[in-house]
């Protein structure tokens, strides 16, 4: 199956208030942050010099797992949820002068099957997802031009703690590869917004934020929690994966209209990566 994805140009129209805020009073499970899997096979071209002149293209490759596909269409309302993914794109890459290509009707998207082989218990490893990733990745990386590969699935994260049901996605680590939990995403309300803001959140996480890749350029690294921002009203930072601590994350969203949900910190950050 080809698939021709959606070349971002400029920035896409933002998302209305009422949404927005929809969305942020919705995102109730955890995401895996960025798990580092040293020694993988995997491509390991991704973030160093991701914001820099020499990456002239950016490439998104989305494959579903049968009963997983990501949403691209609202119940009530004309729209597409992919806008709010492509908006911060546009606001992390819109000056570095690269071409970034991301799909966003399923017809740009390939399911995978049932993966029933693989995991019949709907449970995935790392390596499961890395073993996902190497058998269905079409898009590999170069130093001019780098991929990553989005993989939605119906189950769940597992690592030697067991089954983590409240994790809504992961990145590992420099692979470009990350992981989203249908199941988990769709126990909360409203999951087209949680999807769109997980993916977010974890595209961040394999960019190389917050200080995983990416120098700071103020001091806004939550070290206590991983790859995190300081700022609350940051998609970035920790508690913003769950319900505590959204009511001025709310505020500052609703209070401007703008449905970029990278903080300035975050942003200063990438912007000082493109020097």
């Amino acid at each position: 199956m080809t698939r021709t994805p959606h070349h971002l140009r400029t920035r896409s129209p933002l998302l209305t208030r009422a949404a927005l805020a929809l969305l942020l009073l919705t995102t109730a499970a955890a995401c895996g942050g960025d798990d580092d899997h040293s020694g993988s096979s995997s491509p390991t071209i991704g973030r160093e010099g991701l914001f820099t002149s020499a990456v002239t293209e950016v490439v998104f490759e989305v494959d579903y797992q049968t009963g997983a596909a990501p949403y691209t269409t609202y119940p009530l309302r004309p729209g597409n949820p992919w806008s709010l993914f492509e908006t911060n794109l546009s606001a992390l890459f819109e000056r570095t002068g690269a071409t970034v290509t991301s799909p966003r009707e399923l017809s740009e998207m390939q399911d995978i099957g049932d993966l029933s082989d693989l995991s019949a218990d709907a449970d995935f490893t790392v390596d499961d997802l890395l073993g996902i990733s190497a058998a269905h990745r079409q898009q590999q990386p170069t130093t001019a031009r780098r991929t990553f590969h989005v993989i939605f699935l119906n189950g769940y994260f597992t690592n030697s703690e067991g089954r983590q049901d409240s994790v809504l996605g992961v990145s590992i680590g420099d692979t470009g590869v990350i992981a989203m939990f249908k199941p988990v995403i769709d126990s909360t309300s409203s999951a087209r917004f949680v999807e769109q803001t997980t993916l977010i959140h974890e595209f961040g996480h394999a960019a190389g934020l917050v200080n995983n890749g990416i120098a700071l350029t103020s001091a806004h690294h939550d070290a206590e929690h991983g790859a995190h921002c300081t700022n609350d009203r940051c998609v970035m930072y920790y508690l913003n994966e769950g319900a505590a601590g959204l009511v001025s994350f709310i505020q500052r969203y609703l209070a401007t209209g703008d449905a970029v949900v990278f903080g300035q910190e975050c942003l200063d950050d990438i912007k000082g990566a493109m020097e």
